[in-house]
């Protein structure tokens, strides 16, 4: 009876050592989360300053970008407009030379 109190005890006492070392396991399962967590954090701030400095590297050539590219807009507003009034300029061109080709045959 004593034996299988004290084997009792025993197996107790194992089974409390392991509950604790379980318990600590989560503790440093929770600290490491944590530590990686704040690594996330640390990294989407960086990650976010970095595409602000790229960002701010790059915003006068997209200046410049959306200027030429208005100019060459403006470019091709007045080349469409001139083309348009050669065409009618060769309409009137070709109007002439079907009035002075009918006053050649009459």
């Amino acid at each position: 009876e004593n034996d299988r109190q004290n084997l009792r005890k025993e197996e107790g006492d194992i089974i409390m050592k392991e509950r604790e070392k379980i318990a600590e396991a989560w503790k440093e399962i929770r600290r490491e989360q944590e530590r990686v967590d704040d690594l996330r954090h640390q990294l989407h701030i960086k990650n976010k300053e970095e595409f602000e400095k790229m960002r701010a590297r790059a915003m006068p050539d997209l200046v410049e970008m959306e200027r030429v590219v208005e100019g060459l807009r403006v470019e091709l507003r007045l080349l469409t407009e001139e083309k348009k009034m050669w065409e009618m300029d060769m309409k009137k061109v070709e109007l002439l030379h079907e009035q002075l080709h009918l006053s050649l045959i009459h």
